[in-house]
């Protein structure tokens, strides 16, 4: 350290004593020619670095190379400029971010981050303001930049209140209403040792159900420092580490899971005294947090906005509608801001235990895990920052807010949660299911052994078509090779053991003979092997069938889970709405999936197979003339398999390509891979030499 930086930090000392702020540190700054970003073929940044922050640098240059404008619309909500950006519509997320409290979370929690993290998160801030400041043409709203070290941990720590569900809640109080279907997300992971593997090795499967573009969407990288950093694998646009993907011990995929993280108190207040409610039998004031949202007009004009934001004992509250009710919501997402951290730590591990100890600082809100490593071991576990809630209260409802019984603290520790390393089968997995099915029968949990979870933890009970379909894969070979691992993964087969496929039996029932009208129609559904390829016709029917029914019933991507007791008499109009359907806009009626369903970007256009809640997973919304495209599904895929040397196969994909800039040649160059269901494989090393390099460049 220089005499400058010395100097420096003892004013810091002085003047904050011995707890300060990570932006109270005054890091050196990084030297961009020190980095190297190494773009494949495909685009993907391999960045090599000496140290973790140097490559933190390179990470954030280059992630702002592919997707800029998204890494700021996501700041922007951290930062709580929303109003300004987007109008009256951003205003609600800016009084969501004050109210939820996350500054003041961050404040707090961020005192226990190590050293080692907020140099490495410093150097991603020092590289994402490198690129903004070069390229200040691309700056979408005045007041981004510079980014700090707590601009980055608000923005995680909001997030983690959003995948926590806190915005369901939310909405509720303010709509007067407690009741939302559930968006369609999921996800694939699974593993394998020598136990089940032909050739001995250990096969680690990734495949997130995610959004395909936005904030939510994926892009990939390579991050390699002298440090010990060596990871390849997906991120989101603003993420400061690998999300998921493998190092060269290890690796780990991550589904979502069902756990209830977020509780919804109404207060008993006071029949005279304004802002004031019952708490065992005293009377305490709710703390009042003014704030000025500042929300765009027309044009340049802005208006500054007062609003009251409201904390109980229990946290966050909001009035409702009637602005007669007042409700406090609680969740351990804001009570953390180490989402982050938890990352880089896992990034970083060099063994299971290194890996474990990553996960107990427990910063991720939610997510299922499955891990496999070097070594032969694999594991899962139903992850998650789950509330420790006493009492017999129904914790999925409007639970009382004027007892200290109803007022947890604390999570369950994670050696607590649902969790098993390496069963005698050889396998684990999830796909969204119960954690009670995540291995062979004969090794699964006892969910007997989690008695006093269900009603406080939200633990999952039922199982999907994937799941299903997973395990008479799984059970049909005593061994898989790689080739057959990764054909797991791609399969568009409904199982006739699926909740949702006993739902709908009855249309494969139905005689030709009584409906000539449709009879064609009929028995291209009979005839149908249950597969969403794109050549086939009847899983084109199946799909406008299947939307027609849903819509009718009010059905959402839970039946898929649950099933459904489906009328028989909804089967003809769907069928024949499928087949007005396709005269209407195709001139005929043998029409396939692949002409149905498109997948497309810009310009560019091919067929899309799948279907929700195949292992090969797509959710369609309307395109154009009759047609439908993917917006949900298959987001990323990752294959590696590790000998006990380090990952020797590493195969990945992305659905249309690793920018997001419409001009760049990667911004499609993966989409016809991701229609065949091909993948390409993935170079990894320390050694930058190794990388088949399209373009070699320091950040600058």
């Amino acid at each position: 350290m220089n005499y400058l930086n010395c100097f420096l930090l003892a004013l810091t000392l002085i003047f904050h004593g011995n707890s300060f702020s990570q932006e109270s540190v005054i890091y050196p700054p990084i030297q961009p020619e020190a980095i190297t970003i190494v773009r494949d073929t495909f685009g993907v940044a391999h960045i090599f670095a000496k140290t973790d922050a140097q490559v933190a640098y390179g990470f954030a240059w280059s992630n702002a190379e592919n997707n800029f404008k998204t890494m700021q619309e996501t700041l922007i909500m951290g930062k709580g400029l929303s109003g300004i950006y987007e109008g009256k519509k951003g205003a609600g997320k800016d009084y969501l971010n004050h109210s939820l409290g996350i500054k003041e979370a961050v404040d707090k929690y961020s005192q226990s981050l190590t050293p080692v993290f907020l140099k490495y998160l410093d150097g991603y801030c020092q590289g994402i303001n490198a690129y903004a400041e070069s390229h200040k043409n691309e700056i979408i709203l005045k007041g981004i930049f510079p980014v700090t070290s707590k601009d980055i941990l608000r923005t995680y720590t909001l997030i983690s209140c959003f995948l926590a569900h806190i915005d369901k809640p939310v909405k509720n109080i303010m709509d007067g209403k407690y009741d939302e279907e559930t968006a369609p997300v999921g996800s694939n992971a699974y593993a394998m040792n020598s136990l089940k593997t032909a050739d001995g090795r250990t096969y680690l499967a990734i495949n997130p159900h995610q959004p395909l573009e936005g904030p939510f969407s994926f892009h990939e990288a390579h991050l390699c420092s002298e440090e010990g950093l060596n990871i390849i694998g997906a991120f989101f646009p603003v993420g400061t580490s690998i999300f998921m993907g493998n190092n060269e011990h290890l690796g780990w995929g991550m589904t979502f899971n069902e756990y209830d993280l977020v509780d919804t108190y109404k207060l008993k207040m006071h029949p005279t005294k304004k802002l004031t409610y019952e708490f065992d039998g005293e009377w305490k004031e709710l703390e009042e947090r003014k704030i000025k949202l500042k929300v765009k007009l027309a044009g340049p004009l802005k208006i500054a906005v007062s609003k009251t934001t409201y904390w109980s004992v229990y946290g966050t509250t909001l009035v409702s509608k009637s602005k007669k009710d007042f409700y406090s919501i609680r969740t351990s997402a804001n009570m953390s801001c180490g989402f982050a951290e938890q990352f880089y730590y896992a990034n970083k591990a060099t063994n299971f235990d290194e890996f474990y100890k990553a996960l107990q600082l427990q910063g991720f809100p939610r997510f299922n895990i499955v891990y496999a490593d070097k070594e032969g071991n694999i594991f899962f576990i139903d992850n998650g920052r789950v509330p420790k809630r006493t009492g017999d209260y129904d914790w999925t409802g409007i639970i009382p807010g004027n007892t200290s019984k109803t007022l947890w603290k604390d999570i369950y520790r994670e050696e607590e949660l649902p969790q098993i390393k390496n069963p005698e089968c050889g396998y684990v997995f999830n796909m969204n299911n119960t954690p009670f099915n995540c291995t062979g029968s004969g090794n699964n949990l006892d969910s007997t052994n989690y008695k006093m979870f269900p009603k406080a933890m939200g633990l999952k009970y039922t199982n999907s078509n994937r799941s299903t379909r997973f395990m008479e894969l799984i059970q049909a070979k005593d061994k898989l090779d790689f080739e057959g691992f990764k054909k797991i993964k791609f399969d568009k087969t409904f199982s006739n053991n699926s909740p949702i496929m006993k739902s709908i039996a009855g249309i494969f029932n139905l005689d030709p003979e009584k409906y000539p009208e449709i009879a064609l129609e009929i028995n291209y559904l009979k005839n149908w092997d249950k597969v969403a390829a794109s050549s086939s016709i009847g899983a084109a029917y199946m799909a406008i069938a299947v939307e027609y029914i849903f819509k009718k019933n009010g059905y959402g991507y839970g039946t898929f889970f649950a099933g459904a007791q489906i009328d028989s008499a909804d089967f003809v109009p769907a069928i024949t709405f499928a087949k007005k359907h396709f005269l209407k806009h195709f001139g005929k009626t043998d029409v396939r999936l692949g002409e149905l369903q498109r997948h497309v970007r810009g310009d560019t256009e091919y067929a899309l197979p799948g279907f929700p809640d195949v292992l090969a997973a797509t959710y369609t919304r309307p395109f154009k003339n009759g047609r439908s495209t993917g917006y949900v599904g298959e987001s990323y895929t990752h294959f590696v398999s590790f000998s006990k040397n380090g990952p020797e196969q590493i195969e990945t994909l992305l659905p249309y390509g690793n920018s997001a800039r419409p001009e760049s040649k990667h911004y499609t160059d993966q989409m016809e891979l991701f229609s065949n269901q091909k993948v390409k494989k993935m170079a990894f090393s320390n050694k930058i030499s190794d990388i088949f390099s399209e373009r070699t460049y320091h950040p600058e």
